[in-house]
């Protein structure tokens, strides 16, 4: 007997080693997929309609299966009834299906009318088809992943229990760390500012590879359990269901649960929207966001397994789980209060990602000082879910919170003008392409003259401004002359022009037309349409093809419709009909493909769009605060459960290792 415990394969160094890299690897994968589209809010808001309440419900759909319909419960006892190989396997397969779901959910085919897209937008229209098929897919993902964290708890425990078992821990929770790392770099990569669909194909291939990593140690699992002469349970009594009665009826595990769920509450929903406030706060691109913000898992990839083995060796896991909660409060209320700039937000996510490190070390390895080992894995889904009920809420609250603090400022809101001011500068530069065109393929002197009247009288002044500023600059000055009931009735003749356009009724859209240039020359004077047409060369196509400026805009624009028509190029169809359909509607995004097809390439679009969103950001001041008093309560619970630990004698400041 005593030949066989030495030969254990868990008393193998190399081989408990490697268990562990197999778990941690899936786990890896998995937190990648958790948050490959949190550095892409923003893309996601200009190119699926999502707004923070959206994508707050979406991030906190993960949790909603395993905590409304309890399945983190049922995870546990399968855990304890089946055992940790079976229910690793089952986790991995649940995670990919949840994430093929969320990939067809955001893919071109199902945005493009694909199976089950009429049903999704029948009901709850204001709720894009898109998020809603990406809820019910990172559901269930979310029901496998959190199975997933429990099992390999438990599987580490089994491997390393009374040898390094918070370093091992430290070791599982840094590699997965590193995987939140990758992605926040490679997803927005991946993206490139135009679409979300392949980050979150790459990382639906990588769950993959993630299962194949749970198979292999399905066969290591078996034959450790073969030699310790176990079949499914582990050698104690068997876990019985009235054993879940003394995890809710412990204080101290209780408070153990909800300093958890108030610690991580304040943590996984911040890191979904941490991107977009950093390009937010200091006016970043997603790329340079999720660049940023990626130092926060690496800062706690390192320091963990550290700590984890200070805490193996030398205990104090109650004061850290004080420190951290105190480290984490200082973090947000930098976010929330204080001037920020580059310096500041990397101090900040290095406290942060301190914190992220002495928590999780000290937490997981506490829980086996509390509860038997018999129902330990029922005991780490109890304190999953109850995380995961702060963990679904607060994303939503945050979202809400955003929409509410910022009337106006999301991507359905913004003005069709910030768009329009910017995609001018690119028309202008379309205009000279095409009367440049035009010269080179004519010997015609004077036609050439009136493609070089065009091109001198279409040019931007101060070519030199950045294009933020041109955009600052060119909306002050239409605002400044076209006031809101100009603009309004405009809008008016404008639509009725589009629909005569639509309609193909040549006769009426010229009526239109002509009477809004006719309103136009009544309410301003011929100074203030030649300052508009010096501001926005083609202001006069949008509002009014006729009005007759005699020398900018849309006459340009036209002469150089009829001269290409006239050469029966490939540019004739799009100019000819640029101006009508260059028309504004009262939702700009919502035509926005109009201008993309006449003018603007897929990439100017997108810019268009981020420098119309940098002109309005969102304040987080509110949601960070919330964080910070989450922060504060933890404290406080830390506090307790030192108390608690101190009169009672769990060993929570004591080293896990015993010599």
């Amino acid at each position: 007997m005593t030949d066989k415990v030495k030969e254990l394969l868990r008393d193998r160094p190399v081989v408990r080693w490697t268990a562990l890299v197999l778990i941690a690897s899936a786990m890896f994968f998995g937190y990648m997929f958790v948050d490959v589209l949190s550095p892409l809010q923003s893309l996601l808001e200009r190119t699926r309609g999502w707004d923070p309440e959206t994508y707050g419900t979406f991030a906190s759909s993960e949790y909603f299966l395993n905590v409304f319909v309890f399945f983190l419960i049922f995870a546990g006892i399968i855990l304890d009834k089946m055992g940790v190989r079976f229910t690793a396997v089952l986790s991995g397969v649940v995670m990919v299906l949840g994430a093929s779901i969320k990939l067809y959910a955001v893919s071109e085919y199902f945005g493009n009318g694909g199976f089950g897209y009429d049903f999704f937008t029948s009901f709850l229209p204001a709720f894009p088809a898109s998020a809603k098929v990406a809820c019910i897919g990172f559901a269930i993902f979310g029901c496998g992943c959190e199975m997933a964290g429990v099992t390999v708890s438990k599987a580490i425990v089994k491997w390393f229990k009374g040898k390094e078992l918070a370093l091992a821990m430290g070791l599982e929770m840094a590699i997965a760390r590193l995987g939140v790392f990758a992605v926040f770099r490679l997803s927005p990569f991946l993206a490139d500012n135009i679409s979300v669909v392949k980050p979150v194909a790459v990382c639906c291939i990588l769950l993959c590879i993630g299962l194949i990593s749970f198979c292999v140690y399905f066969f290591m699992d078996r034959a450790l359990d073969k030699q310790v002469g176990e079949s499914l349970e582990e050698p104690e009594e068997p876990f019985k269901i009235r054993d879940l009665g003394k995890l809710f009826t412990s204080k101290t595990f209780l408070i153990v649960a909800a300093l958890c769920v108030l610690y991580y509450s304040a943590i996984f929903p911040f890191q979904k929207f941490a991107s977009n406030m950093l390009e937010n706060r200091l006016n970043l691109s997603p790329q340079a966001a999720g660049n940023l913000f990626s130092y926060f898992p690496m800062g706690a990839m390192v320091l963990t397994p550290l700590l984890g083995y200070f805490l193996d060796r030398k205990g104090k896991g109650a004061t850290m789980l004080i420190i951290g909660a105190v480290l984490m409060c200082l973090c947000h209320l930098v976010f929330a209060l204080c001037p920020l700039n580059k310096a500041i937000a990397y101090a900040a996510i290095i406290l942060l990602g301190i914190s992220f490190s002495l928590v999780p070390a000290a937490l997981w390895p506490s829980v086996p000082k509390l509860v038997e080992n018999r129902y330990l894995g029922s005991g780490y889904s109890v304190i999953f879910w109850i995380q995961n009920i702060g963990l679904f809420a607060f994303p939503i609250l945050i979202g809400w919170s955003l929409n509410a603090t910022n009337p106006g400022v999301s991507s359905g809101n913004k003005t069709y003008t910030l768009l329009l001011h910017y995609s001018t500068y690119d028309v202008t530069k379309t205009v000279h392409s095409a009367a440049t065109f035009v010269m080179d393929q004519t010997d015609n002197q004077t036609l050439r003259d009136e493609m070089q009247n065009c091109i001198n009288n279409s040019t931007l002044q101060n070519e030199n401004m950045t294009v933020l500023e041109r955009m600052q600059s060119q909306k002050a000055e239409v605002d400044r002359i076209v006031t809101p009931e100009i603009r309004t009735q405009i809008m008016t003749y404008a639509v009725e022009a589009k629909e005569a356009v639509q309609s193909k009724d040549k006769q009426k859209s010229e009526l239109v037309l002509s009477k809004c240039g006719d309103y136009l020359t009544s309410v301003l004077s011929t100074d203030q349409i030649n300052e508009l047409n010096r501001y926005l060369p083609l202001l006069n196509a949008n509002f009014a093809l006729s009005v007759d400026t005699g020398n900018l805009g849309i006459k340009c624009l036209k002469e150089i419709s009829s001269s290409i028509a006239l050469l029966k190029t490939p540019y004739s169809d799009t100019v000819n009909n640029a101006a009508l359909d260059m028309i504004p509607t009262e939702n700009m995004l919502g035509e926005l493909h109009l201008a993309e097809t006449v003018f603007m390439n897929g990439n100017q679009i997108e810019k268009a769009k981020v420098e119309a969103s940098r002109l309005n950001p969102y304040n987080y001041r509110v949601p960070m605060l919330i964080f910070a008093f989450l922060g504060v309560l933890a404290f406080i619970l830390g506090i307790w459960l030192k108390a608690e630990d101190k009169r009672k004698g769990y060993g929570l400041e004591k080293p896990n290792i015993v010599s």
